[in-house]
């Protein structure tokens, strides 16, 4: 497996926190929590530095961009390939490990990790590649629109040019929609999985939205 890093805020979301670490641990995987950029952290330079427009702002939406950025930040720095990218609400399938592990043996074999990429594991937006596109065995489909960023792999190269297109307050619009922005180009090679094997449990009633 990839680096798994999880967007995660210090206090307040403890139900979230322990079934994230019961799910990722009864999977047998390692992972960070990204506890910087909760709203305290916002200070102005790091506004200043990245957000612009209504996202200038010390709120909840802000800060799950800037758990992000830092997210992206830490890839970049430490030389890996690529990441996955997990948010702390998600409820991961049972047969996450398998899917995971196979589309990125998939993404290997037939493109190159160093390029710019991502791929949207979630099923949060009820956006599906449709059953008459689906091949056997295969698990990524080119998708030029975005989902949610509840869960994700990403490469290096395209995050540091994400990073680099929010320097200067950059980013003017929620995580999600910035991503999409990118993915919207033909630089970028951008996949769906299928079957999708993260459901956001914000979404899905379990937790209590944090945004």
């Amino acid at each position: 497996m990839l680096p798994i890093h999880v967007a995660h805020v210090k206090e307040g979301y403890e139900d979230r926190r322990a079934s994230i670490e019961r799910q990722l641990a009864e999977a047998g995987l390692e992972f960070s929590f990204m506890l910087d950029g909760d709203i305290p952290d916002l200070s102005e330079e790091r506004l200043e530095r990245w957000f612009s427009d209504y996202m200038r702002s010390a709120s909840p939406t802000t800060s799950c961009a800037c758990k992000h950025l830092l997210i992206w930040e830490d890839l970049v720095a430490s030389g890996a390939r690529a990441a996955l990218v997990l948010e702390d609400d998600a409820l991961l399938a049972g047969n996450f490990v398998e899917v995971v592990q196979a589309a990125v043996a998939e993404f290997e074999r037939d493109h190159r990790l160093d390029d710019p990429w991502f791929v949207s594991l979630e099923n949060s937006t009820l956006r599906f590649v449709p059953s008459k596109d689906r091949r056997a065995g295969r698990y990524l489909y080119p998708a030029s629109k975005g989902r949610c960023t509840g869960a994700y792999l990403i490469g290096s190269a395209f995050a540091k040019q994400m990073l680099e297109g929010a320097e200067g307050g950059g980013m003017d619009q929620p995580v999600d929609h910035y991503i999409a922005r990118y993915l919207a180009r033909d630089d970028i090679q951008s996949f769906w999985c299928a079957p999708t094997v993260v459901e956001q449990g914000s979404h899905a009633g379990i937790f209590a939205t944090g945004i």
